[in-house]
């Protein structure tokens, strides 16, 4: 089991997370709107050779893992925003996505918890890998739209790493505290 302090390998946002990104991930999820992704990588397309460089570092047999919502958010939603972000990443650089990961829990929005360490007590457990043998010896592109504290994602890396998988990498629309 994978117990050290950080279980991912390495982050990459396509945004810093400023007025302009937190109008644009607001849209994506909360505004029910799937082309917002689409429509804002044809706007910036300069950030998108650094995505390929990224994905270049990580190497052979890599797969896109989106972040799951708990099945009660996505009915309400209607989608995953990390979903989104994952098929468009998967269809134009043909790279093969998985959703290998479950969130087990419904945990209070995120981005409603201030303080870091309530942040990492609540997303605690949250995730389980549906099938070892998808992930194990496999190097992991997880997919999220914002890294704040980093909590969600160390979960959902330890969860995979737990399950063998062989390197966690983070992708996200942006970044920002």
């Amino acid at each position: 089991m994978c117990r050290k302090k950080h279980s991912l390998d390495g982050a990459f946002s396509m945004l810093q997370y400023s007025t302009i990104a937190k109008k644009i991930v607001k849209k994506i999820k909360y505004g029910l709107a799937r082309q917002v992704f689409t429509d804002i990588t044809k706007i910036i397309p300069q950030h998108m050779w650094r995505f390929e460089e990224y994905v270049q570092t990580i190497g052979k047999e890599m797969i896109l893992v989106p972040v799951p919502l708990h099945k009660s958010r996505k009915k309400k939603r209607g989608f995953n925003q990390a979903e989104v972000i994952g098929e468009y990443l998967s269809q134009t650089y043909n790279i093969s996505m998985q959703n290998a990961l479950v969130r087990v829990r419904d945990t209070f929005p995120q981005a409603q918890i201030h303080r870091r360490i309530d942040r990492k007590k609540n997303i605690a457990g949250a995730f389980k890998t549906k099938d070892v043998m998808s992930v194990s010896g496999k190097n992991i592109l997880l997919i999220d739209d914002v890294f704040t504290s980093g909590s969600t994602a160390q979960e959902a890396a330890r969860a995979l790493k737990k399950d063998g998988a062989a390197k966690v990498f983070l992708y996200t629309l942006a970044h920002g505290r």
